[in-house]
């Protein structure tokens, strides 16, 4: 072993408020990846006027940026000793820079050349995803400190993704229905700049609150947290030690199988307001309603998540929902090329593609869940190995997943309407529809391959309920998981 254990606190009974306070923290990781997953792209693009594959290629930049430094945040905060615990100190200090970094992004410079615009993307980009990676990886990285119980952990995940998929869903929705309506000069709501400021300023605000109320939420449990040990350490052991942990095997199929379906889902994202735009034609006001199929998934996901691991296992049921995930996402584009879906106008167009969008996104949600309870897992897994518990480092890579569908997902988007010619400040009455046929039979191919790459690795994940208690029996961890119910289980 490379190192002494961390000082473990005694089992902790965490009640309803403090699950809630520690979930509505996602709310500002949800509105940042909604707002960069979404309307990002076709803003830039769209609206200021910047080429597509320019705008991807900005977002991928942070993306990179980013993907080196999350493991540093994990690890510092690992290692990190205050009077307020590990993970606390950074979640707060976060709070005022990104909600004010995403207010720079939505209100880029006028009058810039296309090359400044670029820089300027670029630099947004990466400063506000590093302040909102020093909240989220220590904030994610304390589910395997308030429990370690194999199913309470994907009860406290599901807390954590329902808001974070139902905060960005209800922004989006107030975004469609109140700021991109049409005006006197923007007949298409979707292309109007002021929306998207009116959308910041709110979306920043909200970002701010959340995080100061998850901080203050769990507040009260930094004495019972475990406590970095006291140990000299220099740069080439913390090299070292970062490598040891991330070259799991586990972890490291766990999170190709989440980056891949992440990609997958930023993809569809990103296209989703061209497709909604261009393809089926709808107003902004319908696409508002379908903006609700988060809202209904989300409950469903956060609700069944937990039984259907317990029945059949987390790896099972998070494969069969990356086939399900697929299938669901390109029927109705391959139905439509063979001309056996609904056409533009019919009254039963919204309808099908909410409930079509609904059971892609519970799949979608519930998949994510499950992977982020599965890297919890590998908590303990590296613990009995090396003598540490790195849940930052584990869960930096972890939070990449979620950031590929903003990052990879929309520079993969960008490419494809690249490759295709997609013009910019484009009315959809211009688009001929053999262009949008050739942009949804492109990128369905991509997809295909990204999930098929990512139940490929889930196969390759070992750690499974017994494997896990087995850990926790070796190490002779306190557990939650008594057979008496408590608020950590329930």
């Amino acid at each position: 072993m490379s190192g002494p254990p961390s000082v473990a606190a005694e089992p902790i009974r965490l009640d309803v408020p403090a699950k809630i306070s520690y979930g509505i923290g996602s709310l500002a990781v949800g509105i940042k990846d909604a707002g960069f997953k979404t309307m990002l792209l076709i803003y830039y693009n769209q609206v200021i006027g910047l080429p597509a594959p320019k705008v991807a290629f900005a977002i991928m930049v942070a993306l990179v940026i980013e993907a080196v430094l999350d493991p540093v945040i994990g690890y510092v905060s690992d290692n990190w000793r205050s009077r307020f615990g590990r993970r606390h100190p950074f979640m707060y200090i976060s709070a005022i820079p990104s909600a004010l970094t995403f207010l720079l992004l939505w209100f880029p410079p006028t009058g810039w050349q296309e090359d400044h615009l670029l820089l300027y993307l670029i630099a947004s980009a990466v400063i506000l995803r590093s302040f909102i990676a020093l909240y989220e990886i220590p904030s994610v990285s304390l589910v395997s400190e308030l429990t370690s119980d194999y199913d309470a952990r994907t009860s406290l995940m599901s807390y954590r993704y329902y808001f974070f998929f139902t905060g960005g869903t209800i922004l989006s929705l107030l975004t469609f229905r109140v700021f991109l309506q049409p005006d006197a000069t923007h007949p298409i709501g979707q292309l109007n700049p002021n929306g998207y400021h009116k959308y910041a300023l709110v979306a920043a605000a909200i970002m701010f609150v959340s995080i100061i109320i998850a901080g203050l939420g769990t507040h009260k449990y930094i004495p019972r947290l475990r406590k970095a040990p006291e140990r000299k350490m220099s740069l080439g052991k913390s090299i070292k030690e970062m490598f040891e942990t991330l070259s799991h095997r586990s972890f490291l199929m766990v999170t190709i199988a989440g980056l891949c379906k992440s990609a997958t889902i930023g993809i569809s994202g990103a296209l989703n307001l061209y497709l909604f735009t261009y393809y089926w034609r709808l107003d902004s006001n319908s696409i508002a309603i379908l903006q609700l199929d988060n809202l209904l998934s989300a409950v469903l996901a956060a609700t069944l998540s937990r039984p259907l691991s317990r029945m059949f296992g987390k790896k099972t049921i998070c494969m069969v929902f990356y086939v399900g995930a697929f299938f669901l996402g390109a029927a109705p584009l391959v139905l439509r090329h063979f001309n056996l879906f609904w056409e533009n106008g019919s009254p039963n167009l919204v309808p099908t593609l909410f409930v079509q969008g609904v059971l892609f996104s519970f799949m979608g949600i519930s998949s994510t869940i499950l992977a982020q309870s599965m890297i919890a897992d590998v908590v303990e897994d590296v613990e009995r190995r090396t003598g540490r518990r790195n849940e930052g480092v584990l869960f930096s890579a972890g939070s990449l997943i979620s950031k590929a569908t903003s990052g990879v997902g929309v520079f993969g988007a960008g490419l494809i309407l690249s490759f295709i010619h997609f013009p910019e400040r484009a009315k959809p009455s211009q688009i001929p529809f053999e262009m949008l046929d050739k942009l949804a039979l492109t990128y369905l191919p991509v997809n295909a391959t990204l999930y098929a790459i990512g139940i490929f690795c889930l196969f390759q994940y070992k750690i499974t309920r017994k494997s896990h208690e087995a850990n926790l029996a070796a190490l002779g961890a306190n557990t939650d998981a008594a057979p008496a119910p408590t608020a950590a289980n329930s």
